[in-house]
């Protein structure tokens, strides 16, 4: 069998949101993540994300706390060997949602 090779994947994951022990929202997070191995074990790990509730992007230690988010069901939006090609999906979407809250 081939050496394994590394990917990158744009996800949308359903949240709802907290603050002070109070509801703010149900939203999406839009995420970048990396698939790699090592040896032969896989690992996946989160590059960066937002977080967008009613249309507007959250800011993490001023509308929430990570620990204040709960995570729902999440789904694969593209997936590339190219983090370039991913990383400008991610981008044009961040942007498209500044414009919204703006």
């Amino acid at each position: 069998m081939g050496a394994q090779k590394d990917f990158y994947q744009l996800t949308e994951q359903q949240v709802s949101v907290y603050k002070d022990d109070k509801h703010i929202g149900n939203g999406l997070c839009f995420g970048i993540f990396e698939n790699f191995w090592e040896d032969d074990d896989y690992e996946r790990a989160e590059d960066e994300y937002f977080i967008v509730v009613d249309n507007k992007i959250l800011v993490e230690g001023k509308d929430y706390e990570y620990d204040d988010v709960v995570w729902g069901s999440e789904y694969e939006m593209s997936k590339s060997e190219d983090l370039t090609k991913i990383k400008k999906m991610y981008d044009d979407m961040k942007n498209e949602y500044s414009l919204m809250g703006s």
